[in-house]
């Protein structure tokens, strides 16, 4: 499992890794005081690129312990394309993202009860979200792809959030109304010739995205 801390990786593995760089940390798992040290290190220590955090016999227990230290939020997206092969581009806080968000977990999840959402599920929550964010109305799942995960920091909490992605088709003659509330500045359809400025100016999470998309 590859997890994003910004531009840096952890890895959380049945195996030990074989091919170390200098850059690299690496544990063998015995204990959640152990994983929130190691973490904690790797967190702070900004020469460090790569965590691997590992163990052949409890790795449920690993993934456990590594979880139970974040406030975990699910999200959905789309990578949205149409009948020339070209992909949906959203443009937000300065980078070239794809239309996603968080999936409505219901009342009584983080809030103590007062919110009125409905919990959705994974493909219902992506749908939405690519409708509200780029203006299309008429989108279609054709298949499902592999989740991506990252780690970021929200009012002095540690925050992990996991989002699953869905291949998905619509038609090009639909209007694209950026949504200007979520900071969204430019919807656009994107084709092989702007691939490179898209992956230069992305999110590290999702250049693997990118570049197997366009």
């Amino acid at each position: 499992m590859k997890i994003f801390l910004e531009s840096r990786i952890i890895r959380l593995s049945r195996k030990e890794p074989k091919k170390l760089s200098f850059s690299d940390l690496s544990f063998g798992y015995s204990s959640l005081s152990q994983i929130q040290e190691t973490y904690s290190e790797f967190e702070t220590d900004r020469t460090a690129e790569r965590l691997f955090l590992w163990s052949a016999d409890n790795f449920k227990a690993l993934k456990a312990d590594f979880f139970s230290m974040f406030r975990f939020i699910k999200a959905a997206g789309g990578v949205v394309k149409n009948e020339k092969n070209e992909v949906l581009v959203i443009f937000r806080y300065g980078k070239w993202d794809l239309p996603k968000g968080k999936v409505k977990t219901g009342p009584g999840k983080y809030d103590g009860g007062k919110s009125n959402e409905e919990p959705e599920k994974i493909n219902q929550a992506a749908l939405r979200e690519v409708m509200e964010e780029t203006g299309l109305c008429r989108v279609t799942i054709t298949g499902k792809l592999s989740p991506t995960f990252h780690i970021y920091h929200e009012k002095g909490k540690r925050i992990l959030k996991k989002t699953s992605w869905f291949e998905m088709k619509a038609p090009s003659d639909q209007p694209l109304i950026p949504q200007n509330e979520e900071d969204i500045s430019i919807v656009k359809w994107v084709g092989q010739e702007e691939s490179e400025m898209i992956r230069e100016c992305t999110y590290p999470s999702l250049k693997k995205l990118f570049r197997e998309a366009i």
